[in-house]
């Protein structure tokens, strides 16, 4: 019965998410290319409106403009990590990513929701000691 149940399983989370990595890796580097311009309003709006009701646009681009203060521009970024979430509300994908910046690394957590096909910003989250110590 568990093998049943994990054949039936698997179609149903693939029906209901792309396990293709491509589209939300293309959004981090469009995300990155936007926080290297300081586009924040840019990254804000295009946002899915959970994020945005998360915090206030002024609020999210000081968040955004401290990261590029301490940290500078993204010099590089590899992915290390991914997965795929599917509930009843939708499904998500989250990257994690190795980021070295001009002034510091840091290790960066982004969710994307897939509407409509489209990989749509949920969450970011960044972690580096260079954001304390610099």
């Amino acid at each position: 019965m568990q093998i049943k149940c994990l054949w039936i399983a698997l179609p149903l989370i693939a029906g209901c998410s792309s396990l293709d990595t491509k589209p939300s890796e293309a959004a981090v580097i469009e995300f990155h290319r936007q926080l290297n311009g300081g586009d924040f309003h840019g990254i804000w709006h295009d946002s899915a409106q959970a994020m945005r009701k998360s915090s206030a646009e002024a609020d999210f681009a000081r968040f955004l403009g401290a990261i590029r203060g301490k940290l500078g521009r993204v010099k590089d970024s590899t992915r290390t990590n991914w997965r795929v979430n599917a509930t009843t509300s939708g499904a998500f994908m989250t990257l994690t990513y190795s980021t070295e910046f001009d002034r510091g690394r840091a290790t960066e957590t982004f969710t994307y929701r897939d509407i409509d096909g489209k990989p749509v910003l949920n969450g970011y989250n960044i972690n580096s000691a260079a954001l304390i110590l610099n």
